[in-house]
């Protein structure tokens, strides 16, 4: 019994080392990184779309040279309720942002996709709290949605290598 558990041991460390497991945003060996340094996120009209590009080149920080990310933000925001006997109506805010990764050495599109972001939110019938309360939830929703967007060309990259 106790040959077979040093046994099962024994096969499962020596397996370790065949593993093929490398780090999103790390070192995959000797001086090799994924890096996101070379992307550069195309200017945008709305102000969602701002949100979403400026917190995307806060972490894609560099010549941003060697590829060019187009990005389409959409903002809708719909009425959920109203609750009874107050003046409180629950909001929902939607991003949905459409990106496009472009190799400016070539013109072509090298990844595509899709991703949304919905933050709820209260208006209370008081017009500068009901301002805050929107653009919180835009601020929440633009940093959700640019977060997903740079993990989704994170790993674009990292089948690459």
């Amino acid at each position: 019994m106790k040959r077979r558990a040093l046994l099962v041991g024994l096969i499962a460390i020596t397996g370790l080392p065949g593993c093929t497991f490398r780090p999103l945003y790390g070192t995959n060996g000797p001086g090799e990184a994924v890096s996101l340094s070379g992307v550069s996120v195309a200017e945008q009209q709305t102000r969602a779309g701002q949100l979403v590009r400026n917190q995307l080149m806060q972490s894609m920080t560099g010549d941003g040279t060697r590829y060019l990310l187009k990005i389409a933000i959409v903002d809708r925001q719909r009425g959920k309720s109203t609750l009874p006997g107050t003046t409180t109506t629950r909001f929902e805010l939607t991003l949905n942002g459409e990106y496009d990764l472009v190799d400016t050495r070539s013109g072509k599109t090298v990844a595509t996709g899709r991703s949304f972001s919905t933050i709820p939110f209260d208006q209370v019938r008081q017009p500068i709290a009901d301002l805050e309360a929107r653009n919180s939830a835009l601020d929440r929703a633009a940093i959700e949605l640019a977060n997903d967007i740079k993990l989704r060309v994170a790993v674009h990259f990292s089948k690459q290598q």
